[in-house]
């Protein structure tokens, strides 16, 4: 069995790591987008994800694991330049560089999830026909958004999902050439 892969989640709300709402969301992409060839569960053990409380945590677990090839970066969008202490104006191609230079990680493995995970919830909830009232979302009500949308059997949710979420819809494609990359042959 080939190694898995792992994506770097950065989300302050997560405390567990089980059933991550966004990954297991993202799963469920990846599976569309390879045409159903392996169930939840079989990509689920080959796509492992690690959450971190904020961008220094992420920074210090991805550099620790020395296999490049074998990790995805995935921060939120909206406070990282901060963290990196890069000024405001600092464009998304320089802090996916300068993350990559702290990490080891090769720049086409770095997607930054615009804005954050409350907005992957909201758009997840939109492309169900449903809604995310609350301003700040728990991270039950926004795993709960993300399951519902990954269990549902109206593929075509997801790709209007995908399509209002133009950062996670990159994620899933650096997924599946990472799959590919990594693919040992039979």
């Amino acid at each position: 069995m080939n190694k898995p892969l792992f994506v770097f989640y950065e989300d302050k709300l997560a405390q567990s790591e089980n059933n991550f709402g966004p990954h297991v969301l993202a799963i469920a992409c990846l599976i569309d987008a390879r045409g159903n060839a392996e169930t939840r569960w079989e990509l689920g053990k080959r796509i492992l994800h690690l959450c971190k409380n904020g961008v220094s945590k992420l920074i210090a677990d991805a550099t620790l694991f020395q296999d490049a090839t074998r990790k995805v970066l995935a921060p939120d969008e909206d406070r990282i330049r901060g963290e990196l202490a890069l000024v405001p104006a600092t464009t998304a191609s320089e802090v996916v560089a300068e993350l990559g230079r702290r990490t080891n990680t090769p720049e086409q493995q770095i997607v930054l999830i615009v804005r954050n995970m409350d907005d992957v919830a909201r758009n997840a909830a939109a492309a169900m026909g449903a809604e995310l009232s609350a301003a700040k979302p728990s991270r039950q009500e926004r795993d709960r958004c993300c399951h519902a949308l990954a269990a549902t059997s109206d593929r075509s949710a997801r790709d209007r999902f995908l399509d209002s979420m133009p950062s996670f819809k990159r994620l899933i494609e650096i997924l599946n050439a990472r799959l590919h990359a990594t693919a040992r042959p039979p």
